[in-house]
């Protein structure tokens, strides 16, 4: 049985890891696109909130996701698996839930075995992934 922690991380989704790179418009550069499914799946929580950044900034986060891995602030997630976003023809829908991590956390459990890892998410609106 998986660790508390990380037993309801079913649901599937297509990460663009962030770098840590930007180019020459500052915008930020991505590794190439992978699946993350169970047993490395995420937990995708549909809930607004407010957080704050790495910068102590104050970001309405739009989605949160419980992950199983480090996911640096900048990256973009969709849910969905990386054959739907291949296979959706329609940009305009695909593109509206592309997220765009904002915050990064993660909990040890009490005995430091365990981290639970959560992503606060934000809409993305230009995304050309």
């Amino acid at each position: 049985m998986p660790p508390m922690e990380e037993a309801d991380c079913w649901d599937t989704a297509v990460l663009w890891e962030h770098d840590g790179g930007f180019d020459a418009q500052g915008q930020p550069t991505y590794k190439d696109p992978v699946q993350l499914a169970w047993p490395n799946g995420v937990r995708w929580i549909d809930k607004v909130s407010w957080s704050t950044d790495p910068l102590g900034n104050l970001v309405q986060v739009d989605a949160t996701a419980v992950v199983l891995q480090d996911i640096p602030v900048h990256s973009r997630i969709w849910k969905g698996t990386l054959n739907d976003w291949v296979r959706d023809a329609t940009l305009a829908t695909r593109d509206q839930r592309v997220m765009v991590v904002k915050t990064s956390n993660s909990t040890d459990d009490t005995k430091g075995r365990f981290s639970r890892r959560t992503v606060g998410l934000m809409k993305y609106h230009n995304t050309g992934v």
